[in-house]
């Protein structure tokens, strides 16, 4: 016996469930109060669940992409104020501005345009003097209190030296006494960093090493010296270099921290005044 729908009368397949055909079906489904409210339930548990698998902004706490960490705001916030961001985008865009004669004619031509509308528009005139009245002299005010002056020189300092270290950046100001060239104080610094990082490492491999030998500073030939540029392990003289190569063949793991949570990096930049790694106590 052929089957029909039981709303319009149509005949459809043995095999249905329903007892309707299929746009019966749908119509049904999207208009019964019972079926709405469990489509809209399981809706909801659906989405849930997949929000909670979403990672979301760290900063305000919307959901984001998969493989991101802010939302778009935030991301353009946060990167807008680091220094080295800023640095990195002033030098590309002061070298797009010296090799690409087309993208700094058009600058150019941009800026002109602009003043040429103050100075044909009236009312755009008006509006900037108007601004100005309103906002300039609070603004100016604002910018040349003690506490601005201080805020401002460390946010330049920051992202023009922002290729220096930051606990080295007084020993970059202290050699432009010595009328040397930027490149010139900026390598000198960066020297100083690495040099005191390979102390720091040493001194770390020498504490390791003097579980079961004698280690300790020395000079040249041998003798000890807090302040020697060498080591002395029985009767071996080494250098930094030397001193951490034998430390790590005998086990030791100069990256150990990394893999403590919660730790900082042993090495950190010194202050200007203590620049050079304390040594061991020299043993007996």
């Amino acid at each position: 016996m052929a089957r029909t729908c039981s709303s319009c009368g149509t005949g459809i397949g043995p095999r249905g469930k329903t007892g309707r055909c299929r746009p019966c079906h749908t119509a049904w489904l999207l208009t019964d109060p019972e079926m709405v409210a469990k489509r809209a339930e399981a809706r909801l548990a659906f989405n849930t669940a997949r929000r909670m698998d979403r990672p979301h902004c760290a900063e305000c706490g919307i959901e984001v992409g998969l493989k991101s960490k802010w939302c778009r705001p935030c991301a353009r916030s946060k990167f807008g104020r680091d220094p080295e961001v800023r640095s990195r985008a002033a030098a590309t865009l002061a070298e797009k501005h010296r090799t690409d004669p087309a993208f700094h004619e058009q600058h150019r031509a941009r800026v002109q345009a602009a003043m040429d509308r103050c100075k044909q528009d009236p009312a755009f005139s008006a509006q900037r003097r108007e601004h100005g009245r309103r906002y300039g002299k609070h603004n100016i005010e604002l910018t040349r209190s003690p506490e601005s002056r201080a805020k401002a020189g460390k946010t330049n300092s920051a992202r023009r030296l922002a290729h220096i270290p930051p606990g080295y950046r007084a020993y970059y100001r202290e050699l432009i006494k010595k009328k040397l060239p930027a490149t010139e104080r900026a390598r000198l610094a960066i020297e100083r960093y690495h040099l005191d990082r390979a102390h720091a490492l040493a001194a770390q491999a020498a504490v390791f090493l003097q579980r079961t030998s004698s280690v300790y500073r020395c000079d040249e030939g041998g003798q000890p010296c807090k302040t020697g540029k060498f080591w002395r392990r029985g009767t071996a003289t080494m250098t930094d270099a030397d001193l951490v190569q034998r430390a790590i063949g005998l086990g030791w793991d100069p990256d150990a921290w990394r893999r403590v949570p919660g730790t900082s990096s042993p090495h950190a930049s010194p202050s200007s005044t203590n620049r050079r790694a304390s040594a061991p106590e020299i043993r007996a």
